[in-house]
C-alpha cells in the first residue's frame, strides 16, 4: 500500500502555511514602518533641541558681554546697553551672540526674564538696586511651543 503525501507529491505549501508565512511578512513589515516613522519624529526633536540650545547659547554669549547696568543711563536709540534692558523680552526673530536677529528662523522665539537675586540667597528675588548678582532665564520657542528652558547667574564684574 502506498501512503499518500501531498506534500512530498506536489512540493508545495498548503493554505495554512502560505498564510501564516504572510502574517509573519506582514508583521514584520509593519513593525518595520512604525520604527522608521519613529526614527523620524526623534530626530526631528533632535534637531529642534540642538536649534533650542544654539539659540539659548547665542543669548548666553551676549549677556555675558554686557554689564548688569548702564551708568550713563538708557540708550537714546533703544538699543540693549545692559542686562537690567533684558527684562522681560522676547526677540523673533531670535537674536545672535552679538544681538544681532538672525535671518530664516522667524518661527523661533527668545524670550528673555531677568530677576536680580540676594547674593546670600540665590532663590531670594530683590529689586535691581538691592544686588549685584541677576538671574537670566531664556525660554526657546519654536511655533509658540516651549522647547527649552535655561537659565544662569551674572555678577557684577570687577575688574582686576
Amino acid at each position: 500500500m502506498r501512503c499518500r503525501n501531498n506534500r512530498s507529491a506536489h512540493g508545495g505549501f498548503t493554505l495554512i502555511e502560505a498564510m501564516v508565512a504572510t502574517v509573519i511578512v506582514a508583521t514584520g513589515g509593519s513593525a518595520l514602518m512604525v520604527a522608521l516613522a519613529s526614527g523620524t519624529t526623534i530626530n526631528a526633536n533632535a534637531r529642534e533641541m540642538t536649534q533650542a540650545t544654539y539659540l539659548a547659547q547665542e543669548v548666553r554669549e551676549w549677556t555675558y558681554r554686557l554689564p548688569l547696568s548702564d551708568p550713563d543711563g538708557p540708550d537714546p536709540q533703544g538699543f540693549v546697553d545692559d542686562i537690567g534692558n533684558l527684562t522681560n523680552v522676547s526677540y523673533s526673530p531670535p537674536l545672535n551672540g552679538l544681538g544681532l536677529p538672525l535671518t530664516g528662523m522667524s518661527d523661533w522665539t527668545q524670550k528673555i526674564t531677568v530677576t536680580w537675586r540676594n547674593s546670600q540667597d540665590l532663590s531670594q528675588v530683590v529689586p535691581s538696586s538691592a544686588s549685584d548678582i541677576a538671574r537670566i532665564q531664556v525660554d526657546i520657542l519654536h511655533s509658540g511651543k516651549t522647547v527649552l528652558t535655561n537659565f544662569w547667574f551674572v555678577s557684577k564684574r570687577t575688574s582686576p
